[in-house]
């Protein structure tokens, strides 16, 4: 049986993999065991994603700041906070910590992870504004357009860049790793409060209030289902090699936010109005042909079927009552 090491494992990809963990979802992998760490990783409930609590191991550390790894067959590496809130109130802040504590994973992994297999998350983010004549992005873009983000998006794009060329370093100290540059996900896991759209929309028809789209750019994302979100990374991380490969990682499928707000109104059977936007776009949609062609994998959810089963969880494992209250 092998191990998997996941730091920054609290959130929504740490919960999606030991969801789907609980679901043997990770067998193909021979996954027997998970440790998380993350600051406040001994306060995540495992209630929520079944019995095997004594296969998983909470360990609570600021990758900044600790000294010593857990060996581990696999390591993803995950840690760095989503909430764009942290980045408005502080942007050098927050950035600076994703690259000291990118630079102090790698510093470690030489002592401790000499013959794990590591993957590092980054972001679509990193391409910054894509242009609006690609409707799908590609890992060999290159003309990186920082220019027209806002500092908070700006300073977490760049973090996410150089962290991975401190990442692409440990092949010279033979070392496996790859990357993930990921988009946009659904999944039951995935923050209703925070700022992303599907979630507040989520949460709004689960409280039957009105969903609202404020943005005045016509705003075009896909949405990846948590379940294909784990098997993509796996397939990633188990193909890590000296030399470090970078791939997108997200559903290809645009669709306007507008579309996906009437698709849940037609699931709760809510009659919301939206107002058009203008002809200025707002694109985030990657090209996964690498994806595929390396792998030859497809996504098992399209997004209907992303929403229901997304849903559907979030009534079993009671997400709402539990932390939404």
């Amino acid at each position: 049986m092998k191990s998997l090491l996941i730091i920054g494992g609290s959130g929504f990809f740490g919960k999606s993999i030991l969801d789907a963990f609980n679901r043997n979802l990770l067998s193909q992998w021979d996954i027997g065991s998970i440790s998380i760490i993350s600051r406040h990783a001994t306060q995540l409930d495992l209630d929520c994603f079944g019995a095997f609590k004594n296969r998983v191991q909470l360990i609570d550390g600021d990758l900044s700041s600790i000294t010593i790894l857990p060996y581990a067959d696999y390591v993803i590496h995950a840690a760095a906070s989503t909430d764009i809130r942290r980045y408005e109130e502080n942007p050098i802040v927050e950035s600076g910590h994703i690259i000291n504590s990118t630079k102090n994973f790698c510093k470690l992994a030489r002592n401790f992870l000499k013959n794990s297999k590591i993957l590092f998350i980054s972001s679509g983010a990193v391409y910054g504004k894509q242009p609006e004549n690609i409707k799908n992005i590609s890992e060999s873009y290159t003309d990186f357009n920082y220019i027209d983000l806002p500092l908070s998006k700006k300073s977490y794009a760049e973090a996410k860049l150089l962290s991975e060329q401190e990442i692409i370093k440990l092949g010279n100290y033979d070392i496996r790793s790859s990357i993930a540059r990921c988009f946009s996900f659904v999944g039951p896991w995935l923050p209703l409060n925070l700022h992303f759209a599907v979630g507040n929309f989520l949460l709004n028809s689960f409280k039957k209030k009105k969903i609202i789209i404020n943005s005045k750019n016509e705003v075009i994302r896909s949405y990846m289902y948590a379940d294909d979100l784990v098997i993509w990374l796996m397939n990633i991380i188990d193909d890590s090699q000296y030399e470090s490969e970078f791939y997108n990682v997200g559903s290809d499928q645009p669709f306007k936010i507008s579309e996906i707000a009437r698709k849940l109104d037609q699931i709760f059977g809510a009659e919301n109005q939206y107002n058009k936007a203008d002809n200025n776009l707002d694109i985030y949609v990657p090209d996964t042909s690498k994806m595929k062609r390396k792998f030859r994998i497809t996504n098992s959810y399209d997004i209907d079927s992303s929403l229901n089963e997304t849903i559907r969880k979030i009534k079993k494992y009671q997400i709402i009552e539990r932390f939404y209250k």
